[in-house]
C-alpha cells in the first residue's frame, strides 16, 4: 500500500514537472535556482539586520535616527571626532562617512565627560 502511495506521488511530481515547464517554457531546474537564490539571499540579509546594533557600522542619518538626534548634530561630533587620532580609525570614508556605533557610543560620552575639564584625558577605545 504504501509503495503504491509513494509511485502514486512520485507520479504526480512529474506530471507537474512536465505541466511546469510547458506552461512557463523554462526548465524547472532554473526556477529552482532562482528560488534558491531568493531565499539565500533574504537569509543573508536577516543575518545583517540581526547584527547587534553596536557592530554595525551606520552612516550619518542613520546614525541620527539611532540616537535620536538630528543630522547636524552628528555631523557636528563626527567632525570632532575626526580630530582625535584613535577615534578617526573607525570613521571611514569609502562610498560616504560610516562610524561604529559602539565607538561613537563611547567617544560621544567620553567628550561629554571631558568637556568642562580643565585638563582632559586622552580618549581610550579597546576592541
Amino acid at each position: 500500500m504504501e509503495l503504491q502511495i509513494k509511485s502514486n506521488t512520485l507520479d504526480i511530481e512529474k506530471i507537474l514537472e512536465k505541466s511546469l515547464s510547458d506552461v512557463l517554457g523554462d526548465d524547472i531546474d532554473n526556477i529552482l535556482m532562482r528560488k534558491v537564490e531568493k531565499v539565500i539571499s533574504t537569509v543573508v540579509n536577516e543575518k545583517i539586520d540581526n547584527l547587534a546594533i553596536g557592530e554595525k557600522w551606520l552612516n550619518d542619518q542613520k546614525l541620527a535616527e539611532h540616537f535620536g538626534k538630528e543630522k547636524r548634530q552628528i555631523q557636528y561630533l563626527l567632525r570632532k571626532m575626526e580630530l582625535d587620532p584613535v577615534a578617526r580609525k573607525y570613521i571611514s570614508k569609502e562610498g560616504g562617512r560610516s562610524t561604529k556605533v559602539k565607538v561613537f557610543e563611547a567617544w560621544e560620552s567620553w567628550y561629554e565627560d571631558q568637556k568642562y575639564k580643565s585638563k582632559s584625558e586622552p580618549f581610550a577605545w579597546v576592541a
